[in-house]
């Protein structure tokens, strides 16, 4: 079950990386529906483009788009990394807790930059 779940986030991770350099290749970036209905961003806006100046190096300009962005982008390469790396592993109950030591704290960092 783990390792099922596992995989499928590794997808979404991958899916979450490759979306940026598809929208802005092909500008089918969607418009925030919070900044339509209320006319201020809303705490992911810029993160597509963001993620695309980091693909080109340009932590910088990332960082003016959202200032989650560069925080995010390397949380997400370290994720991948990681759940690569744990996809072809035997499975133990270490390796699970850390796991999720790892993404508690991702998670509560992020909650905590946002606030």
């Amino acid at each position: 079950m783990y390792n099922t779940i596992n995989k499928i986030l590794l997808l979404w991770l991958l899916l979450v990386l490759v979306y940026p350099i598809y929208a802005v290749q092909s500008k089918t970036v969607y418009k925030c529906k919070y900044y339509e209905m209320y006319g201020k961003e809303c705490i992911s806006c810029g993160l597509t483009r963001g993620f695309s100046a980091c693909f080109k190096g340009n932590f910088s300009k990332a960082q003016s788009l959202n200032s989650l962005t560069t925080f995010l982008f390397f949380t997400v390469i370290g994720q991948i990394i990681f759940r690569f790396i744990i996809a072809f592993k035997k499975t133990n109950k270490a390796l699970i807790y850390i796991d999720i030591a790892i993404t508690l704290t991702v998670v509560f960092t992020t909650i905590i930059l946002i606030t």
